[in-house]
């Protein structure tokens, strides 16, 4: 039997304290860097028959991934730095925006030096992977048949009458059987149509003469263009499909010299009378001080009767002060310089 003294009694505590305490100071505390590599996931996608799910792993701050699980087996693929997965509505493809690394981005010292946005596609039963440097977005047709993608815009090329005339660049019409693609120069936007039968774009380019509004008739061998309208002293934006009425409406602006976009017009195409475009709004009918912007949100009702569009203060204007910050691995996660 031990027989224990008031002094072990407390030499004993004393050492249970310090051995704690010595415990404590090895371990690592929690701080704000690390709270900001935690991960959640985001951007949640279920392909059409429930066989598929994409999703992207995310840090507060840093690159994320994209991941995509089969529900019917083990098979699974990654997307590193990808941005957000969509399916094919036949569930063969899966594509992601794939986004440059945050370091470099953060460190572009102007908007011109930022790196670009890629884009990855991947065939589905067997993993095949394309990937494509300098996308702006990208779009599957209805019918799975067809993919779309625009590449961003080269800021080295201008106009070639027109200062501030906004430009469009390559789109790209890829037959996803077969692989072959379809390359517009100069193009702005596009959309496909719900029947998967039209994509429609828009075209501004340098020297003015392909300005206009096209249509390539899908469900036609080699898909041959249509030309919808064309005016060399114009912007064609907002291209709008209506599911039900199977219209096409889309804003014309008017140029000033210098090329930048004036007072717009909504009109609205109908494809069982393409000789015919309908005139639907003028700037001389707006409100007074109110403009059509060329930056504009169109939107059908579901029945196709009714089209809303959005209008704006002539004297409205957005001044932004930008403050740059340098990063290095050092200093990214720093709460100061963020």
């Amino acid at each position: 039997m031990i027989n224990l003294t008031k002094q072990n009694i407390f030499a004993i505590a004393l050492i249970l304290i310090l051995s704690v305490n010595l415990n404590a100071q090895k371990k690592k505390q929690f701080s704000f860097e690390d709270a900001m590599k935690f991960r959640d996931l985001r951007s949640v996608a279920v392909s059409d028959n429930g066989n598929w799910v994409g999703y992207t792993s995310n840090p507060d701050r840093g690159d994320g991934d994209v991941f995509i699980h089969s529900l019917k087996d083990s098979t699974k693929y990654s997307i590193p730095r990808g941005s957000r997965v969509v399916f094919s509505s036949d569930e063969n493809y899966a594509a992601s925006i794939v986004l440059p690394k945050q370091l470099e981005s953060e460190n572009a010292k102007t908007p011109k030096d930022k790196p670009k946005n890629g884009m990855s596609l991947i065939r589905l039963r067997d993993g095949n992977k394309n990937d494509f440097e300098n996308i702006n977005k990208f779009e599957f047709s209805n019918d799975s048949k067809w993919m779309a993608f625009l590449k961003n815009k080269n800021e080295d090329i201008k106009s070639e009458k027109m200062k501030k005339k906004i430009l469009g660049s390559e789109l790209n019409i890829r037959h996803l059987n077969s692989g072959t693609e379809i390359k517009i120069d100069f193009v702005t936007e596009f959309v496909f149509d719900s029947l998967s039968k039209y994509i429609f774009y828009t075209v501004s380019s340098q020297d003015g003469k392909r300005d206009g509004i096209y249509a390539r008739e899908l469900f036609v061998e080699f898909a041959p263009e249509l030309t919808i309208k064309t005016s060399d002293n114009e912007l064609y934006s907002n291209i709008c499909w209506s599911n039900s009425a199977k219209n096409l409406a889309y804003i014309v602006s008017t140029l000033t010299k210098e090329g930048k976009p004036n007072n717009g017009s909504l009109l609205i195409w109908d494809p069982t009378q393409p000789a015919k475009t309908q005139f639907a709004q003028a700037s001389s009918s707006t409100p007074k001080d109110w403009y059509i912007h060329h930056k504009n949100q169109l939107k059908w009702t579901n029945d196709g009767k009714k089209l809303y569009f959005g209008l704006k203060p002539i004297d409205q204007k957005y001044t932004l002060q930008t403050h740059k910050i340098n990063f290095s691995d050092s200093t990214f996660y720093n709460s100061d310089s963020i």
